[in-house]
């Protein structure tokens, strides 16, 4: 037989408990898309070094290989978390750092909306009114900054 080997697909409920298997991608797509047209792409995401594909709507997650119960519970946590998000992966956003008046560094952010979510308290259009963005007249900038209501400044990380 020529060609390559079909790909197996495990299923497990979001219990994290083994559902059944499938042959191959083909089978699986019959079952739980019956309606699409063409291949629906399986496998896109990827945690912990393990590819999965999430279906919410019948709360099921489906592997390559099989995994183990606390595998998918992690999974699905970090699926699920609010600190995760696959819109903070992106290599072009800047880190957000945060100061005190003093221009000591007391926090610093993977993107600015992980600041405002660990920061309720400010919001995120005060902190982008904040930020430092000339990074050539860095000094000049600062001192008008410095003094805001909140007692904190903002600038990307270089």
């Amino acid at each position: 037989m020529a060609g390559k080997k079909p790909i197996e697909v495990f299923v497990y409920n979001t219990d994290g408990s083994y559902i059944c298997k499938f042959d191959n991608m083909a089978e699986f797509r019959k079952v739980y898309y019956p309606n699409d047209i063409g291949k629906r792409p399986l496998f896109n995401n990827k945690e912990l070094g393990i590819k999965y594909h999430y279906i919410p709507e019948c709360e099921v997650i489906v592997y390559p290989e099989r995994v183990g119960r606390d595998t998918t519970k992690q999974l699905l946590a970090i699926h699920n978390s609010e600190y995760c998000k696959q819109e903070d992966n992106f290599e072009d956003r800047k880190p957000v750092q945060v100061f005190n008046l003093k221009n000591e560094l007391i926090a610093e952010f993977k993107t600015l909306r992980l600041l405002t979510k660990m920061m309720p308290h400010i919001s995120h259009s005060v902190v982008a009114r904040k930020l430092v963005f000339d990074e050539n007249h860095e000094d000049r900038v600062y001192k008008a900054k410095k003094f805001t209501s909140l007692g904190l400044f903002f600038k990307y990380k270089k």
